[in-house]
């Protein structure tokens, strides 16, 4: 049997014909049983099977199929833009589970392009796959489509793992430190019947993944969006650092959230189209951290927007991830 490498090493599968799962896997796999544990309540808390993860040594890909439930939902009977980003990252990271290309020296990007839909109740398809790498780079793609229209694909990621250069280091923020005045998304919710629907129809999803959007404050004026949140374990995926999939749902949810809010005066409703990020280091369990939306642009049918993670714990007040989300407005 062919197992993913242990440390330092990319995952290669000699063999063919035979599938495994990532539970049969992992007990011949330090990294891999390691990683399944230290991870396990983010993956349960938002209903994804990941142990059930198949490893088709023919194809090299890693493929998971599960159906979605309420607790991943945004708007009503459809699943949360950030849980689509999640699954994504999730998969393509699972190719490579070592300290190879670790967050000291390389520098994460990862772009995603929302096609159709992912309604809840419905059965999908994760599909990861290195395309190339080498000792300075790697570059993964994952797709997802619903097993009943497998010709139509729902949404597509592509992650770049790259070797740090002076352009990979962030900005520092210039005025965000000093939280803005403004209503928090709970006041403005008892003025907005449809702030008030969304709220409630996303409260799982947000409830379970440590989000406390209730509390994010809006500046109408400035078109910003911050929220503060201290990292838990329900955050996790290596021991002690948090989930990208977490970081890519913050950034979606902020990001997004100021434009969510632009177009509701307009009785319309914004739809992520693309997300795409660069993460600068390892967001550790236990951290406090910002995250800072604001509205790039906006007109009838399009926006964009962006935000960005500080950390709140350290006095450098470093940038440890920054995204840039456009929307569609309908």
């Amino acid at each position: 049997m062919t197992i993913p490498a242990e440390k330092g090493q990319i995952v290669r599968n000699t063999e063919t014909g035979k599938s495994e799962s990532l539970a049969a896997l992992s007990a011949d796999s330090t990294v891999l049983s390691s990683y399944l544990t230290s991870s396990s309540e983010f993956y349960d808390a938002n209903t994804i099977p990941i142990q059930d993860t198949i490893w088709n040594p023919e194809t090299g890909e890693f493929v998971l199929e599960f159906q979605t439930t309420k607790d991943n939902q945004a708007y009503e009977g459809l699943c949360h833009g950030g849980f689509t980003a999640m699954l994504l990252d999730s998969i393509a990271r699972l190719p490579i589970l070592s300290t190879k290309y670790n967050t000291e020296d390389f520098a994460d990007e990862l772009s995603i392009k929302y096609m159709r839909k992912v309604e809840v109740g419905a059965t999908i398809r994760v599909t990861g796959k290195i395309d190339s790498a080498d000792e300075k780079h790697a570059k993964i793609s994952a797709h997802i489509v619903d097993v009943s229209k497998p010709t139509k694909v729902l949404a597509r990621g592509h992650l770049s793992i790259d070797k740090k250069t002076q352009s990979n280091v962030p900005a520092q923020p210039e005025d965000k430190l000093e939280h803005t005045r403004g209503k928090s998304l709970r006041d403005l919710s008892k003025e907005h019947i449809m702030l008030n629907d969304y709220l409630l129809s996303s409260h799982e999803f947000y409830r379970v993944n440590n989000i406390p959007i209730n509390d994010a404050v809006w500046n109408e004026e400035t078109g910003e969006l911050i929220m503060d949140v201290e990292t838990s374990s329900l955050n996790q995926g290596e021991e002690g650092v948090c989930q990208v999939g977490y970081i890519l749902t913050l950034l979606d949810s902020i990001a997004g959230f100021p434009v969510f809010l632009r177009s509701i005066n307009e009785d319309k409703i914004a739809l992520s189209n693309e997300l795409s990020i660069r993460s600068f280091g390892k967001i550790k369990v236990g951290t406090k951290i910002r995250v800072v939306g604001k509205i790039q642009s906006i007109d009838s049918k399009k926006s964009t927007s962006s935000a960005i993670i500080i950390n709140m714990s350290d006095a450098s007040r470093e940038v440890l991830a920054e995204g840039n989300l456009t929307m569609n407005i309908i």
